[in-house]
């Protein structure tokens, strides 16, 4: 890879600015972008980092950039000038800075180029004849193969690829038409059909051999994946890649300068569609899958880090959490011009930066998208513990209400639902004089208005094949289950919460009622057992171990119809 000098150069911190930056491990969110995170994030040549985008500003749409000279730590937004290319990068050939440009989704397309980079209004634009080419994201030299790769292609499309052999001066289009399709299938536990985005958004890397791994966006639960070996010119596949979990979501992979491999998706299982005759708002189109309904795994994103070119992955842990996940007016939020109804933390792109940590650019709408830094060696712990003193910003635990479906609906949403809180904290109930607390309550309260009201939780820890997770509890109620997985599901998802390869049911009558006690499950490659203050309770043989191992545990309230007092957690921990 090329050294950072070659990429641009570094500005200075001050001792604050530098104790507080080298200080960064787990994600830290640092800013908001101005638009969707896809193409629009770089570095200009004096070091400055830069997100383009729009914003609303005095009654009209204005291009705009947030900038940030410390490293990432503070934005400040700006008016771009009228021929400001935007977000370029830097060829490690010939120093020149190159791009793509398009004036809107479908629009003409442009090669840019510049000898000074982002900011440079005289950079020049040449148009490209290459066709109807979206949803592009920006150049990528490969070394091995000493090529330039732009990879594009939209839903209920095919992957496209644009390269070039002369140093981005001249590009040539590649169409992947080997697809797959959910059109009248239906997935896992599906009652009706998923939007068929068939392969697109796809991302590329290229192996130390110099054979390219192209991955893409399908409507299955899990990725696609392509092979080629002579630089992109053709290709084999698709393959399925069961170890990641991601439906109708984009994938990212970025190339480290040290070599190491990072992959960024949304490692999670959408809730079950249900049957369309629930939602008569939903058109003939939503009901046969060339539509969405509902997007109910857009909420968390993972990142992983691998070694030895994507053979094995370490980490597969959550780097944002979206921050409305839980409110009861998700739809109705951040719909103020420019129009962006999506509330996600989909799609991404990433820069490397100073010392190695990494800013990731994330999500769609500007109440959920984010700018972060993280330290890859964050992805390497062995442990999480949880004790909630913080809030609950470690977990996700939220129901759905039940709302209109559809893209559009009414003045806002786009193929959402509204949400309540879950598991909430709450006044122990062993409280007095000499012990005051507050814990997490897991509880089930009959409610109508939602979608279901069992409550669940979802905990993220660094993935393991062997480990423990250790809770803290009370059980005040009814029992609660408790089950590990390799990935997010939505914490009231009954059908796929059965469908985990470890389940247990923590009943009063087995661990004891109202007295404070620990569960604890611990698991291997063939077994795992439900232990409570030391002594087992129940055992789980021939565990159908993920490839990559455990890295969620998932919890559940009672399966009776109420529980007003249910359980109580002071604590997670997970050790390996």
């Amino acid at each position: 890879m090329f050294p950072f000098s070659i990429l641009c150069a570094v500005l200075a911190l001050n001792p604050c600015d530098r104790a507080i930056y080298d200080s960064i491990m787990a994600p830290r969110v640092t800013g908001v972008p101005p638009f969707y995170a896809l193409r629009r994030l770089t570095r200009c040549e004096d070091g400055e980092l830069r997100h383009y985008g729009r914003e609303f500003i005095s009654g009209r749409v204005r291009e705009v950039y947030v900038a940030s000279r410390d490293c990432g730590l503070t934005w400040k937004m700006f008016l771009a000038e009228n021929g400001d290319p935007g977000a370029m990068v830097k060829s490690p050939v010939s120093g020149d800075w190159i791009s793509l440009f398009a004036g809107g989704f479908g629009a003409p397309l442009f090669n840019v180029r510049s000898a000074k980079g982002p900011g440079d209004t005289s950079a020049r634009r040449v148009p490209l004849d290459v066709g109807r080419f979206t949803f592009f994201r920006l150049p990528v030299y490969l070394p091995v193969n000493r090529r330039w790769v732009v990879t594009g292609g939209h839903s209920a499309s095919h992957p496209m690829l644009l390269l070039s052999d002369d140093d981005a001066h001249t590009w040539r289009r590649v169409d992947v038409t080997n697809v797959v399709s959910t059109a009248g299938r239906l997935v896992g536990g599906d009652l009706s059909s998923r939007w068929d985005n068939r392969c697109c958004e796809p991302t590329v890397m290229e192996r130390k051999d110099g054979t390219l791994v192209m991955l893409v966006r399908t409507s299955f639960d899990h990725p696609y994946a392509y092979r080629s070996i002579d630089g992109g010119d053709t290709w084999e596949g698709p393959k399925e890649v069961p170890y990641f979990w991601m439906s109708n979501t984009m994938p990212t992979f970025h190339r480290l300068r040290d070599g190491r491999l990072l992959f960024f998706w949304n490692n999670c299982q959408p809730l079950p569609k249900r049957d369309p005759s629930e939602y008569p708002e939903l058109k003939a189109r939503e009901v046969e899958g060339r539509g969405e309904t509902v997007f109910t795994n857009r909420d968390v994103l993972h990142c992983a880090i691998s070694e030895d070119d994507g053979d094995t992955w370490i980490g597969c842990r959550e780097i944002l959490l979206n921050p409305i996940r839980d409110r009861p007016d998700f739809r109705e939020m951040g719909n103020l011009p420019p129009r962006e109804n999506d509330k996600s933390v989909h799609q991404e792109q990433i820069l490397e930066l100073e010392g190695g940590k990494v800013l990731v650019a994330a999500g769609q709408n500007s109440v959920s998208r984010r700018l972060l830094i993280f330290d890859p060696l964050w992805l390497y712990e062995k442990e999480r513990c949880e004790d909630f003193r913080y809030g609950l910003n470690g977990l996700s635990s939220y129901l759905f209400v039940r709302s209109l479906s559809g893209g559009g609906r009414g003045w806002a949403g786009h193929c959402a639902w509204n949400r309540i809180p879950g598991a909430v904290m709450r006044r122990e109930p062993d409280t007095n004089a000499n012990s005051v607390r507050e814990s997490l309550n897991l509880a089930r309260i009959p409610d109508p208005r939602l979608v279901t009201d069992r409550q669940g939780i979802a905990w993220n820890f660094p993935t393991a094949k062997r480990g423990v997770v250790e809770l803290d509890c009370r059980l005040e109620g009814l029992e609660f289950y408790i089950a590990l997985g390799d990935h997010f599901i939505t914490p009231s998802d009954e059908i796929n919460f059965d469908r985990l390869p470890v389940v247990f049911k923590v009943a009063p009558d087995d661990v004891g009622a109202k007295r404070w006690l620990t569960v604890s499950v611990e698991w291997n490659s063939q077994t795992a057992i439900l232990f409570a203050d030391g002594r087992e309770i129940a055992r789980c043989k021939d565990v159908s171990m993920p490839q990559l191992g455990f890295s969620y545990m998932h919890l559940r309230a009672t399966v009776e119809r109420s529980d007003l007092d249910g359980t109580y957690f002071r604590r997670f921990w997970q050790h390996q």
